[in-house]
């Protein structure tokens, strides 16, 4: 397993790396480091970052991305969303998926549903149901904590053997607090991976099928 996580670790610190250098050649507009299915969230487009009237937007002030009845289906990147910040909110607004299984554009076999190189946190009273393309990458990946709290709802399904949730670092925990429900689905055997602890506290529930049959 540690080998695994090394690697996964690895493997996503270069395209990061690789990512950022493609933004800072790009047009001279500010930037929050923040890609949605391949876009790049600038102050140009933060209002309505899809150009679709509004399913994802990010607030500046508050650093939240919102999912509003968002359907993402494609990138062109090795995640669908992607946040190079040091933490970033995400919060949910309606019934929301993040479609990783069914990128085309991206040449890569493995594709994660969220990426982080920070901290996550992810709110609201909306829904949420995302998946990978491959067994590379996790579904949700942290490079840092990840908390899931509010009335939030979230739905991990992991396809070909690829772990859930997975928060990196010696020190990094996932924690699921509030009303937060979240269900992980995976053919492998790590559902939730966190190299700190696992928290659940208040009224969150968490349920985890290690069979991949839902």
């Amino acid at each position: 397993m540690k080998r695994r996580v090394s690697t996964f670790a690895l493997v996503f610190a270069i395209c990061a790396a690789l990512l950022c250098l493609g933004a800072s050649a790009a047009a001279p507009q500010s930037n929050y480091s923040i890609w949605v299915c391949g876009a790049l969230v600038t102050d140009g487009n933060a209002s309505d970052i899809l150009d679709d009237g509004g399913s994802v937007s990010y607030d500046v002030e508050s650093n939240t991305l919102i999912l509003n009845g968002a359907e993402l289906k494609d990138t062109s990147y090795y995640a669908v969303i992607i946040s190079q910040l040091d933490s970033i909110n995400i919060l949910l607004v309606g019934d929301n998926v993040i479609a990783a299984s069914e990128t085309t554009s991206y040449s890569d076999s493995n594709v994660a549903a969220l990426y982080s190189s920070g901290e996550i946190t992810i709110s609201g009273s909306g829904t949420l149901a995302a998946d990978s393309k491959g067994s590379g990458y996790p579904v949700i990946y942290s490079a840092s904590a990840l908390k899931i709290g509010g009335d939030a709802s979230v739905k991990v399904t992991a396809n070909e053997g690829s772990m859930g949730i997975f928060a990196q670092g010696s020190t990094s925990d996932v924690e699921l607090s509030g009303n937060a429900d979240v269900t992980v689905i995976t053919s492998s055997n790590t559902g939730i991976y966190a190299e700190g602890n696992v928290i659940i506290s208040e009224n969150a529930n968490v349920s985890v099928d290690v069979d991949g049959s839902g």
